[in-house]
């Protein structure tokens, strides 16, 4: 069977890098390209899971057959999920073993008990009124401080991102962004040094690399972040 997959790619730059999800993206041209070329669509929501909760329990954003969903859903414990229609997913049932109807699927954590009650859990938080709200909020005020100080200090940065997500990059900010070609010029030695000087402040993130923003977070960390961001930029201005 031939699969269209959408994961890193498209899906993941799309939610971390756009302003909006371009058209092209959208669950129609997925779903005509899968249908012309593909007899089954899928997607991974490892960070899509982040950004809203309808979308981590089953909204289907680019009218995909089956999604993946990766340790965010449990908060870091070795856990992910498969999921799909009833049609698609009964032909992993263990009853079915021996038949053309069967496939396989498993995983050396199947099952786990301690992993899938740690999702349990995360599902019961996320779920909640209002934490989508928050995580969002607190993912604007980051992405929004750091492109501040960077204008404030005349340095080429634009902090991208969605919901509880982040990343500076050295990057023209006037110009805008709607595909990976737009992001050729950046800076990404430096945005690496940046990383490594935020580590020697106390922010501990992957150089170069997108940042996570979840619940245990608060203002004052946000606060902590950014003055210790503008210290690092300061190291970094100008570049090797």
């Amino acid at each position: 069977m031939a699969i269209c997959w959408i994961g890193s790619a498209k899906a993941r730059w799309v939610v971390t890098s756009a302003t909006r999800v371009p058209s092209k993206y959208t669950a129609r041209p997925s779903r005509r390209l899968s249908t012309n070329a593909f007899p089954l669509l899928m997607s991974s929501r490892t960070i899509l899971r982040r950004l809203e909760y309808t979308q981590a329990s089953g909204r289907r954003l680019f009218g995909e057959d089956l999604a993946t969903y990766g340790k965010a859903m449990s908060c870091g414990y070795p856990l992910a999920a498969v999921a799909g229609g009833r049609a698609l997913m009964a032909t992993a049932d263990p009853a079915r073993k021996g038949s053309l109807e069967y496939a396989c699927l498993s995983g050396t954590l199947s099952g786990n008990p301690i992993a899938c009650a740690a999702g349990v859990a995360a599902l019961g938080e996320l779920s909640k009124p209002g934490v989508y709200d928050r995580l969002h909020a607190l993912g604007r005020r980051l992405r929004s401080g750091m492109s501040a100080v960077a204008a404030a200090r005349g340095v080429p940065l634009r902090a991208i991102g969605a919901g509880p997500i982040a990343q500076p990059i050295f990057v023209d900010p006037t110009r805008p962004i709607h595909a990976d070609r737009d992001l050729a010029s950046a800076d990404g030695a430096r945005a690496t040094r940046l990383g490594h000087e935020l580590i020697r402040r106390g922010i501990f993130v992957i150089p170069g690399a997108k940042m996570y923003i979840s619940l245990a977070h608060s203002d004052a960390d946000i606060d902590q972040t950014l003055a210790a961001f503008e210290d690092a930029l300061l190291a970094v201005a100008r570049p090797t």
